[in-house]
């Protein structure tokens, strides 16, 4: 096509932010559950996605183009599910210590 494929760099940021705003979320269970769920179809989905939302993605330059690329391998969908449960796991480790500071 006429954009660049992502760099590993790239992809680990964008991996990041969006496991950042998930693991944050209230809906953190059901969208890994939804990620599992449909983690063969991500391929076909960034290829339609790609081809429909082209003409609005060329505003945003290449970003558009490389967030589809990532997020359709699916190992990179395998590394933001592990990533969403490494911050919900900090974030329930975190609230314990809380708890028990509150208990003392």
């Amino acid at each position: 096509m006429f954009f660049d494929k992502p760099t590993e760099a790239e992809e680990k940021e964008a991996i990041e932010k969006a496991a950042k705003k998930i693991a944050n979320s209230e809906w953190s269970s059901l969208i890994i559950m939804s990620l599992k769920t449909f983690k063969p179809l991500f391929y076909i989905g960034g290829e339609l996605g790609t081809f429909f939302l082209s003409p609005f993605l060329i505003m945003f330059e290449d970003k558009g183009f490389k967030l589809i690329n990532t997020f359709e391998k699916r190992e990179n969908i395998e590394k933001l599910i592990a990533r969403i449960e490494e911050l919900e796991n900090e974030t329930e480790s975190g609230k314990k210590e809380e708890i028990k500071k509150d208990e003392n």
